[in-house]
């Protein structure tokens, strides 16, 4: 292959990669944000089992981490 030829295969990966990658991080935040309302909303009904949930998750974390 001639430097042109690579060049042009270059360019095109280079394209490529960068239309992925907004692909990829349009989906991504679109996915966190649905998440983070989902939740938000199951928290607001209820919030005491949210609370009691909070805890418990804390202290499994607590007991792993020593």
């Amino acid at each position: 292959m001639d430097d042109k030829n690579l060049d042009n295969l270059n360019e095109k990966l280079e394209k490529t990669i960068t239309d992925t990658e907004t692909i990829l991080e349009e989906t991504l935040n679109l996915d966190i944000e649905e998440l983070k309302d989902k939740v938000e909303i199951i928290v607001r009904e209820h919030p005491i089992k949210s609370v009691l949930v909070s805890f418990g998750v804390g202290y499994l974390f607590s007991r792993l981490l020593k």
